[in-house]
């Protein structure tokens, strides 16, 4: 045998004759001979599996020297891989922060600017409330025509009067919400008749369907319903709502009161048999100057009355949903305000 090569086999092999043994008799049974175990000591079979034992580490080396090699390679791109991934996420992070610090800043001026809007509102709001209410003062001086006015002359002044009261509901409204805003508002609760109070507003309502040609229906539970509230609030609260249901309610069409009184707050329903309103818009009817049928031009709004009742009625500690269509029929629009009889 090779000298080299039997030097690198005895460098390999473990010094141990059994385990020697134990190779030979492997390789004998790979190339099918039987040969007893004696015969494995001539020195013809075991050059033989000394020169295949070596040939096979030989090979061994090779391939480990090749995998070493082809993983080295690897290991060199995922290294260089991972350092690209951190300059990546570096200059990642940086345009992050770059960016949410120039979101923070145009957020802080849009709020400065929402805040500088409100003030503005606010304070040319509070000035056209003065003259309005002189003027107002003025008209109801010809309700009752003590100047003998012709007739038409007299409907003139008296329309101006009705739309002068409608302006400075809208004032006072405006006016109400920025206090709310603001925490600027305090309630002046006293204690009141709600069941007087519901029939107070729709004598009122009656003078304004025209044509409409609608009927009220309400029916007391009880005889007397005293809570404490705020009673020109709630009855603002009250009176938005049967207008937006005198609003969209079809011609010949009834709206219906409901009162449920409960032992510790009552609940009021009105419901108008209109078109109902879309799932999806059904939360945002209470937002500020928020409308469902904004193009409609033929139903006027604002989009502050349903706002002004929510505010008023998260103030009274109560609250106010909507229920459309409204069971089991296919259309109408139920709002229920809850309040509690005592703040």
């Amino acid at each position: 045998m090779d000298p080299e090569m039997l030097q690198e086999v005895n460098e390999c092999l473990p010094n141990d004759p059994e385990y020697v043994s134990t190779a030979h008799a492997e390789v004998a049974r790979e190339n099918n001979s039987a040969i007893c175990l004696e015969d494995i000591d001539s020195g013809m079979m075991l050059e033989k599996a000394l020169t295949a034992y070596a040939t096979r580490i030989r090979q061994l080396k090779s391939e480990i020297a090749v995998y070493k090699k082809e993983t080295d390679q690897v290991v060199d791109q995922n290294l260089l891989t991972n350092l690209e991934l951190i300059t990546l996420n570096q200059e990642l992070e940086m345009k992050v922060k770059l960016r949410t610090r120039e979101l923070e800043s145009a957020n802080e001026k849009l709020s400065e600017l929402n805040k500088m809007k409100e003030s503005l509102m606010h304070m040319i709001v509070h000035d056209m409330k003065n003259p309005l209410t002189a003027i107002l003062g003025t008209l109801r001086l010809f309700e009752k025509n003590p100047f003998g006015l012709k007739p038409e002359f007299q409907d003139l002044l008296i329309g101006a009067l009705g739309n002068g009261r409608k302006l400075l509901d809208m004032v006072e409204g405006i006016l109400f919400i920025s206090r709310m805003q603001t925490k600027e508002f305090q309630l002046k609760p006293e204690r009141i008749d709600l069941i007087t109070l519901i029939r107070q507003c729709l004598d009122l309502m009656v003078k304004t369907l025209g044509s409409k040609n609608l009927t009220f229906h309400f029916t007391p539970p009880c005889a007397e319903c005293r809570i404490l509230v705020d009673q020109q609030i709630i009855e603002r609260v009250i009176n938005n709502i049967l207008n937006n249901a005198i609003k969209y309610s079809p011609a010949g069409s009834s709206i219906d009161l409901e009162l449920n009184v409960q032992s510790s707050q009552v609940v009021l329903a009105i419901t108008n048999w209109g078109a109902p309103i879309p799932l999806e818009h059904q939360q945002k009817i209470f937002e500020l100057f928020t409308r469902v049928n904004a193009q409609d031009t033929q139903l006027s709004g604002t989009g502050i009355g349903l706002n002004f009742c929510k505010l008023a009625a998260e103030a009274h500690k109560g609250t106010i949903a909507v229920m459309s269509p409204v069971p089991p029929n296919d259309k109408g629009v139920k709002f229920l305000v809850t309040l509690p009889k005592s703040l």
